[in-house]
């Protein structure tokens, strides 16, 4: 899942259901599943809509304010990753 705008869904894909659960929400889980540690989810576009959905789990929250614009030549995805 990428921290853009989902201008091609329509929609935040972070804020689709899945059975029963918000699409952020049930990755988070799965990642806090797997034998991976630190868990860290990378925050671009709709923050203040996303973070409170997961703001009950253990990981560690990093904000890409450079979601839009990627970071000199990346674009958001990539920018997503050297924040993280």
């Amino acid at each position: 899942m990428a921290a853009g705008a989902s201008t091609r869904l329509g929609q935040p894909k972070q804020l689709l259901n899945l059975r029963g659960k918000r699409l952020v929400h049930q990755m988070a889980e799965i990642a806090i599943t797997s034998s991976g540690n630190p868990i860290g989810i990378v925050l671009g576009a709709h923050i203040e809509r996303i973070q409170p959905l997961i703001s009950d789990l253990p990981i560690h929250r990093i904000d890409n304010y450079n979601w839009a614009t990627g970071i000199v030549w990346l674009s958001s995805e990539q920018s997503s990753y050297i924040v993280g």
